[in-house]
């Protein structure tokens, strides 16, 4: 999946130092007269700069300033001087022991070192004759068939500095779509932190237009999903690049189903503007060899104030028959993370998929494994990954120009809440096939084994169903508590938080936890909404799962 580049909040900061200096300048004296073994800018410089810093630094790029031309990049010298040697560019957070990335920007000591002296020699300009072409990543999605937005832009809510908005993209698809990569222009990337986008299959769709019809703005709250069921089809985070899937795949769109941007916009708390962000996407006209899905792991956890190394691991073991290839993964936390990793666990023998050891949430992407390196996903296989922490005073951010006093901080998608999450881009052999339910014998097992008060033997019907059960059940029963009893939903998450480290699709797990720890919370939960749910007011959160009541 050929994505990139991150954030630009740090280019930005180190931009912002860069104009409170003095600009270097060139030598005074004739860069021609140097000697004739001076590094000059067209025959050694050039080549590297476009080659690492040309993503970002160019016109229409995420750097704030461009670097394409020697003029430029005098002007910017002394800044340029300073990041190489403090490390901060080009930024690249993956450990290189734990594998190699597609595209990775690492520039060698040998390059750093040519711009280096380069500069204390006073940056000659040298023969434009002698400059060596490089391309930069382009900016530009290939093969682009449709451009879609919001039908109406929405203003987001500066009254909070977190707004969680969904809003329906103007697109209907008729036929069997095969979706090969998709590129977001953010509206305002000053206030969009973060945008995920469901597929909600057809059986969700006429629910989120009432939701959409209903809400008086364009769209509707939402937080954690789209509240109408459907799987990722992509995420984007500030600086991301075009997305590309591997050859001959394709994201696969059921007939029917609707598309939904869940936008998180930080506002600060200050001024917003109407947000007209758009999504282009590219399609191909037939069937691909290979079906890509984004399944995404995080699980619950809550973090203690002042401690400054809390870890948390969760496992999930694959059942799924299909094989599957790791092709792309975006590990994600917010301003306390540390260190994040991922591995595959099989026979005793881990793989290394990703591992970040010095977190930083500006510079986040996407990671696209090499071609012929993608990483195998098969039946008895178990996921693992695990997120460190610091809470300790001297790491909390500062909210309002004051530093914030620790306190403990509790999964969630706010930016003041912690993430220990990793998008994880698949492919496997697409086959035309009748879509099947995810939990085909559940509602079968529920009427005949279960009282409706008990909540619990609900959940216990999910044992014997297969691993896609678990990717929608728990989502659909939040969604359901959420519309109609929201207060004790989101009492449930919280004790989930704080109790209980597991997998959101473990249900085993998880339900271990409801009936222990969680029980009081969850039984007055069930006890508020499920009504609502054998009276069929919640179909369309149950409709992915293939439960109608």
């Amino acid at each position: 999946m050929k994505s990139s580049l991150p954030s630009p909040l740090t280019l930005v900061t180190l931009f912002a130092l860069s104009l409170a200096s003095t600009a270097c300048k060139p030598a005074t004296s004739d860069p021609q007269e140097s000697d004739a073994e001076a590094s000059t800018y067209y025959r050694d410089v050039q080549p590297i700069i476009a080659a690492e810093c040309g993503g970002c630094h160019q016109a229409g790029g995420l750097g704030p300033m461009e670097l394409s031309t020697y003029e430029q990049l005098v002007n910017f010298a002394e800044l340029v001087d300073e990041s190489i040697r403090a490390g901060s560019m080009p930024p690249w957070q993956p450990d290189p022991d734990c594998r190699s990335f597609a595209g990775e920007r690492r520039m060698s000591e040998e390059d750093k070192q040519t711009v280096l002296t380069w500069i204390e020699q006073g940056m000659a300009e040298g023969d434009p004759a002698d400059a060596t072409p490089v391309e930069p990543p382009t900016l530009e999605l290939e093969g682009v068939t449709e451009v879609v937005w919001s039908a109406q832009p929405y203003t987001p809510d500066a009254s909070t500095p977190d707004d969680y908005h969904c809003l329906v993209m103007d697109i209907d698809f008729a036929d069997e779509t095969y979706l090969t990569g998709y590129q977001v222009v953010p509206g305002d990337p000053a206030v969009v932190h973060h945008i995920i986008f469901y597929l909600v299959p057809p059986s969700g769709a006429d629910s989120l237009l009432a939701a959409d019809a209903a809400s008086p703005e364009p769209g509707y709250a939402c937080f954690g999903s789209s509240g109408h069921g459907g799987q990722p089809m992509g995420v984007w985070a500030p600086g991301g690049l075009p997305v590309q899937f591997p050859d001959d795949s394709a994201f696969v769109v059921e007939p029917g189903s609707k598309l939904v941007a869940q936008m998180h916009y930080f506002t600060g708390g200050g001024v917003a503007s109407p947000d007209d962000s758009q999504l282009q996407l590219a399609t191909r006209a037939e069937a691909p060899g290979l079906r890509v899905s984004m399944p995404l792991l995080s699980g619950f956890f809550d973090i203690p104030a002042d401690d400054p190394a809390y870890t948390v691991e969760f496992s999930l073991e694959i059942d799924d028959p299909q094989t599957k290839q790791i092709f792309s993964v975006m590990p994600h936390m917010h301003l306390l993370g540390r260190r994040i990793d991922l591995h595959r666990e099989r026979d005793g023998e881990q793989t290394c998929i990703a591992r970040i050891d010095d977190w930083d949430f500006d510079w986040q992407q996407f990671y696209d494994l090499e071609l012929g390196d993608f990483v195998e996903v098969r039946a008895g296989d178990t996921l693992r990954y695990s997120c460190t922490f610091d809470n300790s005073a001297a790491n909390q951010p500062i909210v309002d120009g004051e530093q914030r006093t620790p306190g403990p901080v509790a999964v969630g998608e706010g930016t003041l809440d912690e993430m220990c999450l990793h998008v994880v881009a698949m492919v496997e052999p697409y086959v035309e096939a009748e879509p099947t339910a995810a939990c085909p014998g559940m509602l079968e097992c529920a009427e005949q084994s279960c009282q409706p008060e008990d909540g619990l033997c609900f959940l216990d019907c999910s044992e014997q169903e297969p691993s896609a059960c678990g990717d929608c059940l728990l989502p659909a029963l939040n969604g359901c508590g959420q519309a109609f009893c929201p207060d004790e939903a989101d009492a449930v998450v919280g004790c989930l938080a704080l109790n209980c480290e597991a997998d959101f699709t473990d249900v085993a797990a998880v339900r271990d936890c409801l009936a222990g720890v969680c029980a009081a919370e969850f039984q007055a939960s069930w006890a508020c909404y499920s009504p609502h749910l054998y009276a069929g007011e919640c179909d369309a959160q149950f409709g992915p799962c293939g439960l109608e009541f």
